[in-house]
C-alpha cells in the first residue's frame, strides 16, 4: 500500500496473486480511505510510517 502514500490514486491488491482465484481483488481509493479514516494525506502518511513500511524499521512495541 506504499503506493498510496506516494500519490497513486488507487491500489489493487491480490490482482496477480496466484491464489487470487480464491481471493477477491481488493481496490483501495485513496480519497475514500482518507474520508473513512477522517485523515489528511499528511496524517495518513504518518499513520503508515507508524504502522511500519518497507523503507524503515517499525516502532518497537507497535503491533
Amino acid at each position: 500500500m506504499d503506493s498510496l502514500t506516494f500519490g497513486a490514486p488507487k491500489f489493487l491488491r491480490h490482482l496477480m496473486d496466484p491464489s487470487s482465484r480464491k481471493t477477491h481483488v481488493m481496490e483501495f481509493d485513496v480519497s475514500k480511505v482518507l474520508e473513512e479514516l477522517n485523515l489528511t494525506m499528511d496524517q495518513f502518511i504518518d499513520l503508515c510510517i507508524l504502522c511500519g513500511c518497507d523503507y524503515c524499521d517499525s516502532i518497537k512495541g507497535n503491533t
